[in-house]
């Protein structure tokens, strides 16, 4: 753009380049986007994608076992105030479930699956669920959930529990005490989706969404990685949601476009991708872990474009060359973000596989404010440029002591404004408050814009740790240490680390007459694993 006419206005605020969209914006539910789009694409159309067994969903597969997971749902008395979470690995069923209950019209909470009990107890309380769908990886977690008394308490909000990737449900979770007091009803997907494909007699989906939605009531619920603090349950709307899926738009062609996917469905990157690249036609090639040489594997197999890659990842496809191991000619780009990655790292990969990096940008209370910047033959190396904002949200760069918007070049808090903003921190007004302040989000992130209105991330005003591919909180981590009865005190902080962002470290200072012992640091490990690097180093 000519610096004649800058994409920033006197005050200071940044709007895309791009002239605005005369598309006219959704005014309907997610649930009613998304059954529009999938029922549109052909029935033989693969939707899902597993490498390890040479299984597959298409999409008109995908559309009935959704539809019959919804009503199985209905059959045990699911009722419009019901609130789902979701706890597993990433699966075929994890999916389909999720996508059942979006038809249904229920709002729903995806619990990251390095979670322990005690960030399963903590999260299903502050988002009141009722409803809890989980892997059978976390049968175990569960049944100590339901049994440690600093966490059974929660179990009780529980009337339906559902346990996938098995033919039957845990015997042992039956004949729980705090489940079978409080008549939780306990199945697995397989026997649910069973009973309806049976013609088992029972309601049945017939109207999608089944329960009526007010587009700006609650939709997704994700506990953020935190700006200070602890992780907060942030808002999204049906409103906010759709909007971001018409923002994030690839047109026509992304249909039957692989898909590499190996965000975990329990963090609100994984979740907004899975709902998004099933609404554009993508053939999602879905992976449980984020292990380097499966994924490129898959890049061969199915003539991939592009993948994201975690700042793990970035330091082996750098060193090695997998090129010469893999045909990976069909890459045009590899998307990276949320942890910082070395510029010589990026230039290594570049020159090394012919491809651009995207260096893309988002937050849970803001998913998708940014285009991306580093697209194929159209834009040059900028080290940290995310790009320019997308259309319909607007930027600004405040003075990180006066508040007051920056003209370009000057580093502030990076802060957008526009309806697919979340909206706000379910039952803490206070946070919401101190966070979207006139209409403006402020994101905690510190960076700034150059003349042609493009973002470049710089630093992070927030506290959150990053650890390999998961955002850790120091105020979470001191108060789950502190809960320890021979802990007086204890403060948390990273330790720089080349190829997985920081470890984690705990100082505690004991109860008066404590003695710090191994089996005090073993007796934190059962309730929360996740946590364990802040002791075990």
């Amino acid at each position: 753009m000519a610096a004649s006419t800058p994409p920033f206005t006197e005050e200071y605020i940044v709007r895309s380049p791009k002239p605005p969209s005369t598309e006219s914006l959704p005014k309907v539910s997610v649930a009613e986007m998304m059954v529009e789009k999938i029922s549109s694409y052909d029935k033989e159309l693969l939707a899902l994608i597993d490498t390890n067994n040479n299984s597959n969903v298409t999409y008109g597969q995908l559309h009935e076992r959704a539809a019959q997971f919804a009503s199985a749902l209905l059959r045990l008395g699911v009722e419009k105030t019901d609130f789902v979470m979701f706890y597993g690995e990433n699966s075929f069923e994890y999916i389909i479930a999720m996508l059942g209950t979006v038809y249904l019209g229920l709002p729903f909470c995806p619990i990251p699956p390095s979670s322990q009990s005690f960030e399963l107890s903590e999260q299903s309380r502050g988002a009141n669920g009722t409803i809890l769908v989980f892997g059978t990886e976390k049968v175990a977690i569960v049944e100590r959930t339901a049994t440690e008394a600093a966490y059974r308490e929660t179990m009780r909000q529980f009337k339906v529990l559902v346990q996938m990737e098995t033919a039957k449900p845990s015997e042992a979770l039956k004949q729980l005490a705090v489940l079978k007091e409080s008549g939780a009803l306990i199945h697995s997907f397989e026997e649910m989706i069973s009973q309806v494909a049976e013609g088992d007699n029972g309601p049945q989906l017939k109207i999608i969404p089944h329960f009526a939605v007010d587009l700006k009531a609650e939709f997704l619920l994700c506990f953020t990685s935190g700006t200070s603090g602890v992780p907060k349950p942030a808002i999204h709307s049906h409103r906010s949601i759709a909007l971001s899926m018409t923002r994030a738009s690839w047109g026509n062609r992304s249909v039957g476009l692989p898909f590499i996917m190996w965000h975990p469905l329990g963090h609100v990157s994984g979740t907004f991708i899975a709902l998004y690249t099933l609404y554009a036609g993508c053939s999602v090639i879905l992976f449980e872990k984020s292990d380097l040489e499966p994924i490129l594997q898959a890049v061969e197999r199915y003539k991939a474009i592009n993948f994201m890659m975690s700042a793990n990842q970035a330091a082996p496809l750098a060193a090695i060359d997998y090129h010469k191991k893999y045909d990976l000619s069909s890459l045009k780009a590899i998307n990276h973000g949320g942890s910082f990655i070395a510029t010589s790292m990026l230039l290594a990969i570049r020159a090394k596989y012919k491809v651009a990096t995207i260096n893309v940008y988002g937050s849970t209370e803001f998913i998708d404010c940014v285009e991306g910047y580093g697209q194929p033959e159209v834009d040059e190396f900028l080290v940290g440029c995310v790009g320019h904002v997308k259309q319909g949200v607007e930027m600004k760069i405040v003075d990180l002591q006066t508040g007051k918007p920056l003209p370009p070049n000057e580093n502030g808090e990076i802060c957008f404004r526009g309806e697919s903003c979340f909206s706000g921190y379910k039952g803490n007004p206070e946070a919401t408050a101190k966070t979207i302040v006139d209409g403006w989000y402020h994101s905690g992130d510190v960076g700034y814009y150059d003349t042609q209105g493009r973002l470049f991330i710089t630093d992070r005003i927030k506290e959150m740790i990053k650890y390999k591919l998961y955002s850790l909180i120091p105020a979470e981590i001191e108060d789950f240490v502190q809960r320890h009865p021979a802990v007086a005190s204890a403060c948390v902080v990273g330790v720089p680390h080349a190829s997985e962002g920081h470890h984690i470290r705990a100082y505690v200072e004991l109860v008066q007459g404590q003695k710090k012992t191994w089996a005090h640091k073993r007796n934190f490990e059962p309730a929360s694993a996740s946590l364990t690097p802040c002791l075990a180093r």
